[in-house]
């Protein structure tokens, strides 16, 4: 048995070993340490030392906080040596050895481990920890071989309050389960392991659990071996070659619901949930199957996996694309008959396929390095836009893949906003390669406007030749626009390039476009330039000499015709003839379909055919577009809120609600701008403009209502029971809040998080105790977090201080409570109380939050502050904080950018505001 030895050492890990967390710091160790003078790595491994395959086993009690390991690493040395480095972090090495092998082996890293190759004796190895996340191995003499194997014994510990590396979670049955969440650097705190993505390599894992729990990986289970002391030992088939973030796995006392077989091969569908959850999965068993089938036909490769089990986690935030075994949250996955509705099947259908669509952009061809992330998400958001709307057409799909292009665009206002593939030579870079705005929403918007510039057939054929050339390998930027540029059609000259200019370039082009008729011919002169607001530390020499190759396509016409043409725009100026330009365009849309990522500026001429285009001609796609492209005006200076307000009507009567956001964005966005003169006439026009709608869709769902009724409903209700006072409406959610409070299961999910928000804008002592005593009965952590949430929305100043007290304390976990904290900010008489409690418990908060979180609920200044007093003291103090937090920079100096770009947009437009306002009295 080629563990022999390895389950030795977990027989003795089984028996109760005593052990200290490292925690960065040399303990007490079998091994003696011996002084060497190998430099520590910085962020990367040092080369001459490659990763072939890996066996490992562990020995994991859900129960027990600490687990134990021995890992086997096959290596090849491309030179002799005496030290190897891995990455490591808060493991404990108790044992390491390194075994030369005296003849070589096949140079595939897929070659068989069993393979006839005669070996040394084996080394001890001296270890020494480098910082956090490095451990060297160091043998008393050069190995000259060209293989060796590195074995090591070690233990660590599970989390208990943060979602990464090995964590495990107290169900509400009181039993305890174990999952893992390794991306992107967090294999490390499982296994000492050549922790990068370009280390694709073959695993095989055993798992070494108590009898009476189950386990699953990545691959199916092939061995089972029963032990004396109540354990067993459960062995899983090698991987194909995969980087250590994609290893996944979970132990503890699971269902295994069989739900058939998904893909052309007929592979076995699994989903593995806590006992009592498998009524609440018909919606998942009945849609995964076709999922699976879409994108198989939408890509045209065969599903990559052997299986495909859905691993139901604790939390939305445990969501990963695992190779079979994707891990989705169970708020997405878990749906109780009597609570289905067409939100929750939406939400859980495009998540899943998100994550599923990384089977082939991420899991079959892997990013060589993290500046690359974007081939996995953007390659993935764009997938899911387009598989979802192939599942179901009624869900709009197609314009909320247009609709997303706005957080990105709002993202590339800023002067420090990364680029899509951004250099990634730190962990704060790593980490921030993960920007949801740009990697993902920016990323998928310009997939998209390339494959509409090509063509949907052209453009598949050519990603299918980049999936199949890189298949179970690592690729890079440059190895997509290889093939891009290899199989273009004519025409479509530099695809690539084209590509690449805004996949290495940050921010958004701006496009202006003027037609001119003459002497029966039309041209179309364009100039591009950055898009940069009012504020923007964007100076007008890099604004200008800013280029990219852009594919603009626009329809123009009159009332009896209308056409469709693109241009390749190369230079800073450009003019070309339309084609069918004889007659004069009476209407002009400049970014067809919405499908450009570009900012659309007309002059005066060309301005009046749009505004034709937006009231007769143009899609609810095109108006998205337009609609954007005159808020960014009004972000510029260049136009007034008065000229954005004349749209209103027309957005907020669309049929679509991915137009109608727009409007709720236009007047949510000046909330703050709002004085308490103001807030009266403010919130009469959001009555009077969302009023009669919000109430119309109701609270409850109706049978046969189309999906955009489906989507505003809890955006309108939240807008006009708060911000525009709906007295109806506030009523109604202190009714359904207090029936809620009763009985949890006895309102929908959706409008219940509604209702609680809406019952605590206005809600008193009383009510806030009862959430509270609610909160502690809750069954599950969606429960507790959706009534913990809305306790920092109270306006008593008491309250909110005892709400930020539960944030501190043990009383629940803290990924229940973190929701306060935005809460809170979202009301604007909150504001200085968070932030005082923000920087005074900011190292106590931190230490229990993961660095995303972190980011996101502790360095968010621009939801408190839109002024220079403000600003300075964000800046202040975050610049001496941060220091001990590396991984924060970036999403410091966006946040400062905001409220520079806030600053300047109040200075600019509050006197419109105040006109708006006045007249609306």
């Amino acid at each position: 048995h080629r563990f022999l030895v390895v389950q030795l050492f977990v027989v003795l890990s089984f028996s109760g070993l005593s052990c200290s967390r490292r925690g960065g710091q040399q303990t007490e160790k079998t091994v003696v340490t011996k002084p060497v003078m190998a430099p520590i790595p910085k962020l990367r491994l040092p080369s001459g030392v490659v990763p072939l395959r890996v066996r490992a086993e562990l020995a994991i009690r859900p129960r027990n906080p600490v687990f134990h390991g021995t890992i086997e690493i096959d290596v090849r040395l491309d030179q002799p040596t005496s030290s190897f480095w891995l990455n490591a972090r808060g493991l404990d090495i108790d044992a390491a050895s390194v075994l030369p092998s005296r003849s070589g082996r096949s140079e595939s890293s897929t070659a068989k481990s069993n393979d006839s190759t005669s070996r040394g004796e084996a080394l001890d190895a001296t270890v020494r920890y480098g910082g956090d996340d490095f451990v060297e191995l160091k043998t008393d003499s050069v190995i000259d071989a060209s293989r060796a194997t590195l074995v090591l014994r070690y233990r660590g510990h599970q989390e208990d309050e943060k979602t990464e590396g090995l964590y495990r979670v107290k169900e509400s049955d009181g039993v305890w389960y174990t999952y893992t969440m390794f991306e992107p650097i967090m294999a490390r705190r499982v296994f000492p392991s050549f922790d990068e993505p370009g280390f694709k390599i073959p695993w095989t894992l055993s798992l070494r659990i108590d009898k009476a729990d189950v386990a699953a990986t990545n691959t199916p289970q092939v061995g089972e071996l029963e032990h004396s002391d109540g354990t067993k030992t459960l062995t899983f088939a090698e991987t194909k070659p995969l980087p250590s973030y994609l290893i996944a796995f979970m132990v503890g006392p699971f269902d295994m619901v069989d739900a058939g077989v998904v893909a052309k091969a007929k592979v076995p569908l699994r989903f593995i949930v806590p006992p009592g959850h498998q009524d609440e999965l018909d919606y998942a068993k009945q849609v995964t199957p076709r999922i699976v089938e879409i994108l198989e036909n939408m890509i045209g490769i065969p599903y990559p996996f052997a299986k495909l089990d859905v691993a139901v986690v604790p939390r939305f935030w445990g969501t990963m694309e695992h190779p079979g075994i994707v891990a989705l949250g169970q708020p997405l996955t878990l749906n109780k008959p009597a609570d289905d509705t067409r939100a929750r099947r939406m939400r859980y259908a495009n998540i899943a396929i998100h994550e599923l669509c990384h089977y082939w952009y991420g899991d079959l061809v892997t990013m060589k390095w993290w500046n690359d992330v974007w081939l996995n998400e953007a390659f993935g958001t764009w997938c899911d836009a387009k598989a979802t709307q192939i599942l179901e057409p009624g869900w709009g799909y197609d314009l909320i893949a247009v609709d997303r292009a706005r957080g990105a665009f709002r993202a590339d206002r800023s002067d420090s906003v990364k680029r899509i593939s951004e250099p990634a030579e730190s962990q704060e870079n790593i980490e921030s390669s993960f920007t949801g705005s740009v990697t993902y929403f920016k990323g998928a918007a310009v997939i998209r406007m390339f494959e509409k510039w090509v063509g949907d057939d052209l453009f598949r054929d050519l990603i299918k030749r980049y999936l199949n050339k890189y298949a179970w390998k690592n690729a890079t930027s440059e190895s997509l626009v290889e093939v891009l540029d290899a199989g273009v059609a004519k025409g479509k000259p530099n695809l690539g390039q084209a590509l690449l200019s805004f996949v290495k370039q940050a921010g958004a082009p701006q496009i202006t476009m003027a037609l001119s008729c003459k002497q029966g011919k039309t041209h179309l002169d364009l100039s591009q330039r950055r898009f940069a607001p009012l504020g923007s530390a964007i100076d007008a020499k890099t604004a200008r000499t800013s280029r990219w190759m852009v594919p603009v396509c626009v329809r123009y016409g009159t009332r009896r015709s209308a056409h469709r043409e693109c241009f390749f725009l190369e230079s800073e100026h450009q003019r070309f003839e339309l084609s069918n330009g004889e007659v004069c365009p009476t209407w002009f849309v400049g970014n067809s379909d919405g499908a450009g990522y570009y900012r659309s500026a007309y002059d005066k001429s060309t301005h009046e055919r749009v505004s034709e285009a937006f009231r007769t001609q143009a899609s609810a796609s095109e108006i998205i577009a337009i609609a954007g492209d005159l808020m960014a005006a009004v972000d510029a200076g260049t136009s007034d809120l008065q000229a954005a307000f004349a749209l209103l009507p027309a957005l907020s009567t669309s049929k679509s609600s991915s137009v109608v956001s727009m409007a709720v964005s236009l007047l949510g966005g000046v909330d703050d701008m709002i004085t308490a003169k103001q807030r009266d006439a403010y919130a009469r026009l959001i009555r009077h403009t969302f009023g009669a709608k919000a109430r119309q869709l109701g609270w409850k769902a109706k049978r046969g209502e189309s999906t955009d009724d489906s989507e505003l409903r809890t955006s309108l209700l939240l807008l006009v029971g708060v911000r525009g006072k709906d007295r109806v409406i506030r009523k109604e959610a202190e009714r359904r809040t207090r029936k809620y409070l009763r009985n949890p299961d006895s309102i929908a999910p959706e409008t219940s998080s509604v209702a609680l928000l809406i019952a605590a804008h206005y809600g008193d002592k009383a009510l806030f105790e009862s959430m509270l005593e609610a909160a502690h009965k809750a069954s599950d952590a969606s429960k507790r977090s959706r009534l913990l949430t809305p306790l920092g929305n109270f306006n008593d100043p008491d309250l909110v201080e005892r709400a930020f007290a539960i944030v501190l304390s043990d009383e629940f976990d803290l990924r229940d409570t973190r929701g306060i904290i935005p809460a809170a900010a979202s009301r604007k008489s909150n504001h200085q109380r968070l932030w005082n409690f923000i920087t005074e418990h900011f190292d106590e908060l931190a230490k229990r939050m993961t660095r995303t979180y972190l980011k996101y609920f502790l360095v968010s200044p621009s939801r408190l502050f839109c002024n220079q007093e403000g600003l300075d003291m964000a800046k202040a103090f975050y610049d001496k904080k941060l220091v001990d937090y590396p991984g924060t920079e970036l999403r410091l100096r966006n946040q400062l950018d905001q409220i520079r770009l806030c600053i300047a947009y109040r200075k600019r437009h509050q006197a419109g505001v105040a006109k708006l306002f006045e007249a609306s009295k």
